[in-house]
């Protein structure tokens, strides 16, 4: 069992959760808890650290057979976790080297600029929901393998395709391909529920504070807006990306 903080494969776990570079260099990140970690594929399990409490718990012990694992104390498990209460188990797991494939007839979900990582980790969690194939970001999206957006995928992250890449490049390779594109915009927009999404479609969700930016607009196929009562302006990126994207859903699952 590990006792020390001040051991070198703990204080690299730590510094995995903390360090966004050091995530890119080692192609890896850190997953917590047992339900994350029971959708973790083999092929792509580095290192497991569990408590003695948590071996006690029979879900893990069943999670843990066939697998190796390092036994910690609760306070290394403390140390290690980006969480105020660990469920005392947790994995660095290889990142996802697939990409986004773009077909017709499929949906995609792009990302302008976010910043905030519950509404990342949120919309990867939509995006598996609603039948969504992939979601690609800008270069200047939050970090999707910090700690606190893959808590919020609750395992999306590890079956959702993703990638970050220049968006208008990604838009016109879309619309040659007859994928058409709609960015969530207030003005020169038309009514979501007014727009025919069947046949595949992208979504462009903009930033938190100030929406797409305009050449990513102007480089897609359409603008359309969410209509809304009283004095709202706009919804949480997170949500507007749910209503838009469970209307895609509707229309294709009813079409």
């Amino acid at each position: 069992m590990i006792t020390a903080t001040s051991n070198e494969n703990v204080k690299y776990v730590a510094l995995l959760n903390k360090k966004k570079q050091l995530r890119q260099e080692d192609r890896v990140f850190v997953v917590e808890g047992v339900r994350a970690f029971s959708e973790v594929p083999d092929e792509r399990l580095v290192q497991t650290y569990v408590t003695e409490d948590a071996l006690g718990d029979e879900k893990t012990r069943a999670l843990l057979k066939g697998r190796s694992y390092t036994e910690v104390s609760d306070t290394v498990m403390k140390y290690m976790s980006d969480t105020v209460s660990s469920q005392g188990i947790l994995a660095i797991v290889k990142m996802d080297e697939t990409g986004v494939v773009f077909e017709k007839g499929t949906n995609y979900m792009l990302l302008d600029r976010l910043q905030d990582p519950g509404n990342l980790g949120t919309i990867v969690r939509l995006c598996e929901a609603a039948g969504f194939s992939g979601i690609i970001m800008s270069p200047d999206t939050v970090d999707i393998y910090n700690p606190k957006v893959v808590r919020a995928t609750m395992g999306g992250i590890l079956r959702v395709h993703f990638e970050y890449r220049d968006l208008i490049p990604a838009i016109a390779y879309m619309r040659k391909h007859r994928i058409p594109v709609y960015g969530a915009a207030l003005s020169q927009s038309f009514d979501y529920a007014q727009t025919d999404f069947t046949g595949g479609c992208g979504i462009v969700i903009g930033n938190e504070a100030n929406g797409i930016c305009e050449p990513v607009l102007e480089a897609c196929t359409g603008r359309v807006c969410i209509p809304m009562q009283g004095s709202v302006e706009s919804l949480n990126a997170s949500v507007a990306a749910a209503v838009l994207a469970f209307e895609v859903y509707r229309q294709n699952r009813m079409k």
